[in-house]
């Protein structure tokens, strides 16, 4: 309980400083925003004409981001080494299942109050390629591990899944092969 307290403490810390940067193309566990917020930008994107759509999932994004990757991210904007420490450290933690402590290698701590936060601190890699890389490519909207790319043209949309699955590669990510499609809405 103790460290879900603490958890919770540093969230209300550190997420002012990181939604400072966050893209608007995020919408998800962010302050004043929803799926509805992300589903009017869906539409809107639409209505111009951009009918190609990558959907994809990032698969097993909470077990799987590099704690390597993140910790660089969270550096970029906290200077306290204290704060770095505690924030490693609870990524270190490991899972207590059946009597047994499992190492954690990467991932964030499951259903701590923190673990959002954190994925989308991790996540914004993708977001700030998509603002220098991508946006010639299509629009890109993003709810936690779930995103959609709208684009005017097939191949597009086929070159934003080639962006996104190069740039989740660098925080040990990758698209749910099962769950990752290319459509056309009409």
């Amino acid at each position: 309980m103790a460290d879900r307290v603490v958890m919770a403490a540093a969230r209300i810390v550190l997420e002012p400083i990181f939604e400072a940067d966050f893209d608007p193309a995020s919408y998800g566990f962010r302050p004043r925003l929803s799926a509805h917020h992300a589903l009017e930008t869906v539409r809107t994107t639409v209505n111009r004409g951009r009918v190609w759509v990558l959907d994809a999932d990032i698969q097993s994004c909470f077990d799987e981001i590099s704690h390597d990757a993140l910790i660089a991210q969270l550096g970029r904007r906290v200077s306290d080494r204290r704060m770095l420490k505690l924030l490693r450290g609870w990524l270190r933690a490991g899972v207590f299942e059946g009597g047994i402590v499992s190492a954690m290698e990467a991932g964030t701590p499951q259903g701590s109050p923190i673990s959002p936060l954190l994925a989308n601190v991790a996540l914004n890699v993708l977001d700030e390629a998509w603002a220098s890389d991508g946006r010639r490519l299509g629009v890109l909207v993003r709810y936690a591990d779930d995103l959609v790319v709208l684009c005017a043209t097939r191949e597009r949309a086929h070159t934003a899944r080639e962006l996104a699955a190069t740039v989740l590669a660098t925080l040990g990510l990758r698209l749910h092969p099962e769950k990752t499609r290319i459509v056309h809405l009409t």
